[in-house]
């Protein structure tokens, strides 16, 4: 996102999280009951900064924006998510920084 400039689940060229997903191998489906089946989920988040905040402020304004939310908490609360990771990055502007945090779910 940082580097194509911008913020949204979907990249300029049409691709989102399952596509992202494809691309690495991971294969995601988890039983929602019911015989659904849930094929991943993603939850985003950025911030700016005139200074890079430490990994404690990060953390905490991050998983704050998303419990705030009423999406992403939804995604985060799911039971049947059996895997969830993280990623971090920190993108210098000039002015300061944007950080850019991508939560994956599957």
């Amino acid at each position: 996102m940082a580097q194509q400039g911008y913020f949204a689940h979907e990249s300029p060229s049409g691709e989102n999280y399952e596509d992202r997903y494809d691309q690495f191998a991971y294969n995601c489906r988890v039983s929602m009951g019911g015989g659904q089946y849930a094929t991943g989920g993603e939850n985003i988040w950025m911030m700016e900064s005139s200074e890079e905040p430490d990994a404690e402020r990060i953390a905490t304004e991050a998983v704050s924006g998303w419990l705030n939310s009423p999406s992403h908490r939804e995604n985060i609360m799911q039971p049947y998510w059996d895997d969830m990771g993280i990623g971090i990055y920190i993108h210098e502007t000039g002015a300061g920084v944007k950080i850019y945090a991508t939560q994956n779910f599957c």
